[in-house]
C-alpha cells in the first residue's frame, strides 16, 4: 500500500513487483502521485472530498499536470461530481444545487481544457455505492 503519511485520505495498492517512485513533492492529503517505472507512466490517485471546494483539488491537479506536461499520465479520481459526460443518472445532475452544478461544470471544464481522455463508458457498473444508492463519480482519465 502506497501512502505518503498514515493520515492521508487515500492510498494505492499495487499487486506487482514493478519499481515505483513516490513523488511527495507533487502529492498532497487528497492526491497521491507516483511513477510506475517499467511503463514510464505517472499515476495520480485523487479524491475531491465532498466537504471541500472542488476548485482546491482541481487546481492542485492542474499544477501536477503542468509539471508532468508531455508525460504519460493516468488519473483515477473520485470527483464527487455527477455529469452526463461520465454517464451519471440524469436525476443526479438535473435540478441539482448551484454547488453541485459548479462541481459538474468545473470538472467537465478541467477535463476539456486539458484534452484528457475519459475512459468511463456507458453501462459500466457503478463504482460507488451506499445504502441510499449508486453513482458514477469515479473517473479514469489519461493524457
Amino acid at each position: 500500500m502506497l501512502q505518503i503519511t498514515p493520515d492521508v485520505k487515500g492510498g494505492v495498492f499495487l499487486a506487482c513487483d514493478d519499481a515505483v517512485a513516490m513523488l511527495p513533492h507533487l502529492s498532497g492529503s487528497n492526491c497521491l502521485v507516483y511513477r510506475l517505472e517499467a511503463a514510464d507512466v505517472y499515476i495520480i490517485s485523487g479524491s475531491c472530498q465532498y466537504s471541500h471546494d472542488i476548485d482546491v483539488h482541481l487546481n492542485h491537479l492542474e499544477t501536477v499536470l503542468d509539471v508532468l506536461r508531455g508525460k504519460k499520465v493516468l488519473i483515477v479520481i473520485d470527483s464527487n461530481a455527477h455529469s452526463p459526460t461520465w454517464f451519471s443518472d440524469r436525476r443526479q445532475y438535473v435540478g441539482c444545487s448551484p454547488e453541485n452544478e459548479h462541481q459538474k461544470q468545473r470538472t467537465e471544464g478541467f477535463i476539456n481544457s486539458r484534452n484528457l481522455i475519459l475512459h468511463n463508458r456507458e453501462n459500466q457498473p457503478s463504482i460507488f455505492g451506499e445504502p441510499s444508492g449508486e453513482s458514477n463519480i469515479d473517473l479514469t482519465l489519461t493524457t
